[in-house]
């Protein structure tokens, strides 16, 4: 048995273009074969697999990088990239992370783990950190054995005017007499303003609403952080020109922020101020004096400006006077129902209260019949005429009295009773109902009689 090997001939290059070609794959065909007589032979194939060795490291285009980025960047702004090589195959082939810098406790850069891209995840504040010193370290693609690359990455902050003044206090209240003269300070009352962004001297100080008549002011209005607040126009209560006593002062503080010697992107801040002036003391009476003095006739014009504060007044009176309206109709409407039903009522009183007609008879008859009796009169000459209806117990059962042995008739349901009459009886008795008494002469009057039937 012979042992034979297989070497390499010459030093191999994982990334020579040849090798790249061929798939960093070698196929050979081995034959071996015995003594020439006679003679055998057999064929081996083999494959020989080219494995990368990592020899080369990542290596920076630049080791040091400075980027630049306004205060104003929001999220995913994009910083700047940086880009390592590598000569091993596949070439190129690096992951980027941020190793060290972010010191804050959010993390305001993110890179792109294959382009390299650095961007920012929140908003940067200059106030707090102007500069950061990111060390980004790239790592070749070899799993077993990689290998690394540092840079250093400086992003500088630029500062924006980004930040409003903020004042202490932001909402005071404070109460002063009526008498107070021009120019005096409100109870002492001084504004302390500072912002982050901008100097002391670049603030000015505006009172945009609640300032009627232009009582208050502040001084100086700008060039200082802490203003006093002052009385700039007297009030005039006494003469009935000024009614209003609250005043709600909401004060604007601008920072102009003056770079090259104009204002740039300037912010607002905000303070509410609750003044009340209240009466100094009750003025004594008018006294008359003949005695002319020459002096100084001081007139003082008001002009009563209307506020947004008052919008309830003139919805109350609204309101109030369509109630009055509407109880106004109803009462209307009630007296006309009234006087409508009295005069109903009086109507009905009036032909109540009339005298009966003289010369009605009353008949009384059974169910069904009806008579008219008509009576002239040819001295008054009246004319009646009467129709009479009357209705009889209807009687539903028979029966024999024990004693006397007659027949009676009964209503089931009342239990009236009454004989029962033979039929020559009855018509002797409705002979006797429908017999008129005598009439009187022609002279007198006239009487007809008009039996009426079903």
């Amino acid at each position: 048995m012979a042992e034979n090997w297989v070497q390499v001939a010459k030093e191999m290059d994982y990334e020579d273009p040849e090798m790249i070609a061929a798939g960093h794959t070698y196929e050979m065909t081995i034959s071996v074969f015995d003594d020439p007589h006679p003679s055998h032979t057999v064929t081996v194939t083999i494959i020989v697999q080219i494995a990368p060795a990592n020899d080369f490291s990542p290596v920076f285009k630049a080791a040091h990088y400075s980027f630049s980025v306004p205060e104003t960047s929001g999220a995913f702004y994009k910083v700047g990239r940086v880009t390592a090589i590598d000569e091993d195959y596949p070439p190129n082939c690096v992951t980027y992370k941020i190793a060290s810098g972010d010191i804050q406790v959010i993390q305001r850069f993110w890179i792109h783990p294959r382009s390299g891209m650095i961007e920012l995840t929140t908003q940067p504040d200059y106030e707090s950190v102007k500069q950061y010193n990111l060390t980004v370290e790239g790592v070749d693609c070899d799993r077993l054995h990689p290998r690394t690359a540092m840079t250093v990455v400086t992003v500088d902050i630029e500062d924006e005017n980004d930040e409003a003044p903020v004042c202490t206090p932001s909402l005071s209240k404070a109460v002063i007499f009526d008498n107070v003269v021009p120019g005096t300070n409100v109870n002492g009352f001084k504004l302390n303003c500072h912002d982050r962004d901008s100097q002391d001297f670049e603030m000015r100080f505006e009172i945009v609403s609640g300032n009627e008549n232009h009582h208050f002011g502040f001084d100086p209005t700008r060039g200082s952080n802490t203003p006093r607040l002052i009385v700039k126009n007297a009030f005039h209560f006494e003469s009935g020109a000024e009614l209003q006593r609250q005043y709600h002062l909401v004060v604007h503080i601008i920072d102009d922020n003056l770079k090259y010697g104009k204002a740039t992107k300037p912010r607002t801040g905000t303070a509410i101020m609750d003044i009340y002036v209240a009466r100094a003391s009750v003025p004594p009476p008018a006294t008359t004096s003949s005695e002319q003095r020459k002096g100084l006739t001081i007139v003082y014009t008001a002009i009563n400006t209307y506020t947004s504060r008052g919008w309830y007044i003139p919805f109350i009176f609204t309101l109030m006077a369509v109630l009055f309206a509407g109880l106004a109709s109803w009462v209307c409407f009630l007296l006309w129902r009234y006087r409508s039903t009295l005069k109903c009522c009086q109507k009905m009183a009036k032909q109540v209260s009339k005298p009966k007609p003289k010369g009605i008879k009353y008949i009384a008859g059974d169910k069904n019949q009806m008579e008219k009796i008509v009576m002239e009169n040819r001295n008054k000459k009246l004319k009646v005429l009467t129709e009479t209806i009357v209705y009889e117990t209807i009687f539903d059962g028979e029966a024999i009295d024990p004693v006397s042995g007659n027949v009676y008739e009964y209503n089931s349901r009342t239990g009236a009773r009454k004989w029962k009459k033979s039929p020559g009886h009855q018509e002797a008795s409705l002979a006797g109902m429908y017999t008129l008494p005598e009439p009187h002469s022609l002279e007198d009057s006239m009487s007809l009689r008009i039996p009426m039937q079903d």
